[in-house]
C-alpha cells in the first residue's frame, strides 16, 4: 500500500472514531436511578406489560419501540434504527435491479443510435446483491452495524456488425462499517447519527471475455469503488397517533477521486423517506413505503 493510501485510509478512520467518540456515556443521572426499578429502560417486566403498544422507553439517549410492524423502515433503507445495550441482530437482505435502454439525459436513445457513434453498445444490465449484516450495541449511548455484499452482475451487449455477448462479474463488494449514535430522542421521536466507512474490498480489476478478447470490465461492471469512503448522515424516527413516518438522508465522501483509470465524479449521496400507517387492534396491519436514491458519475480513460 502507498503511503497515499495509508494517508487516506488513517484519514476515514479517523473520522469514524471521531463520530463514535459521540457515543462516550455521560454521567449519571442520580434521578432517574431513584425512581422504582432505575431508570426506564430497567423497568420491572409487569410495568413494561402494563405499557401499551408503540410506547417508547427511553434510555439516556436511546429510544426502544415496541415490537410493532411498522417499527422499521423499510428493507432498504440502511442503519435506520439503533438498540439497547446488549442487543444483536443478523439480516439477510436480497435486491435485483434490471436496467434496459439508454438516455441522453432525459432523452431516450436508440441502441442503433450509440452504434452509431460506438463500436459496442450495452444493451440491458442486471445487478442482484445478497446482504448479510450484523448489529450490536455495546451500550446505550452506541449501535455498531456492519455489511458484507455478494454481487452478482451482468451486462448484455451489442456489436456494430449485429453480434451479441454477455460479460458478468461475481465477488465480494465494498465493506461498510457503521456506528449509529443517538443524538435526540423524545417520546415516540428520535434522531440519530450516522457514522459510516466504506473500506475497498470489492475488485476493480474484474475481467471477462468479449469480441476483443479477454477485458477489464467498464466501471459499472465493477465490484468495489477502489476508494475509501466516508458516510456521514441523520436518520429521523417519529409517531403520532396510529402512524409512523421518517426520513433520513447519507452523504459520500470520497477520499480519491481517481482510481486507475477510472475518474470519480462529485456524489451526492442518497434520501429516503417512509411513511407506514398501522391500523389499531391486536393485529396492526401495516402499510409502508419508501424511496431512495444516490448520484454519483464516473469517467473511464483506456
Amino acid at each position: 500500500m502507498t503511503s497515499s493510501r495509508v494517508r487516506r485510509a488513517s484519514s476515514a478512520l479517523l473520522f469514524l472514531s471521531l463520530c463514535l467518540a459521540l457515543a462516550a456515556p455521560g454521567p449519571a443521572r442520580a434521578d432517574s436511578s431513584d425512581a422504582p426499578g432505575g431508570h426506564m429502560g430497567e423497568m420491572p417486566a409487569e410495568s413494561a406489560a402494563d405499557m401499551p403498544a408503540g410506547t417508547a422507553r427511553v434510555t439516556g439517549s436511546h429510544a426502544h419501540h415496541s415490537s410493532r410492524p411498522d417499527e422499521h423502515a423499510p428493507i432498504g433503507v440502511m442503519g435506520d434504527h439503533t438498540h439497547g445495550a446488549g442487543d444483536v441482530m443478523f439480516s439477510y437482505r436480497y435486491s435485483r435491479m434490471s436496467m434496459r435502454g439508454h438516455r441522453d439525459g432525459t432523452a431516450r436513445v436508440s441502441t442503433s443510435a450509440v452504434l452509431r457513434d460506438y463500436p459496442i453498445s450495452p444493451t440491458s444490465m442486471t445487478m442482484e446483491m445478497h446482504m448479510l449484516g450484523a448489529m450490536w450495541a455495546p451500550n446505550d449511548h452506541l449501535t455498531l452495524m456492519a455489511m458484507l455484499p455478494f454481487q452478482r452482475l451482468s451486462m448484455k451487449h451489442r456489436t456494430r456488425l449485429g453480434k451479441s455477448f454477455t460479460t458478468r462479474a461475481n465477488g465480494i463488494g465494498d465493506v461498510k462499517l457503521w456506528g449509529l449514535v443517538p443524538l435526540w430522542a423524545r417520546e415516540d421521536h428520535t434522531l440519530h447519527l450516522n457514522a459510516g466507512l466504506s473500506i475497498p474490498t470489492g475488485s476493480i480489476s474484474v475481467k471477462d471475455d468479449t469480441p476483443a478478447g479477454r477485458q477489464r470490465l467498464p466501471y459499472p461492471m465493477q465490484l468495489g469503488s477502489g476508494t475509501w469512503d466516508l458516510l456521514p448522515g441523520l436518520t429521523y424516527y417519529g409517531r403520532v397517533g396510529e402512524t409512523t413516518f421518517g426520513a433520513q438522508g447519507l452523504g459520500i465522501l470520497r477520499t480519491s477521486r481517481t482510481v486507475g483509470t477510472t475518474a470519480w465524479g462529485t456524489p451526492i449521496g442518497s434520501m429516503a423517506g417512509w411513511p407506514a400507517s398501522c391500523c389499531p387492534g391486536s393485529r396492526p396491519r401495516c402499510a409502508s413505503s419508501g424511496t431512495t436514491g444516490a448520484t454519483s458519475r464516473a469517467t473511464t480513460t483506456a
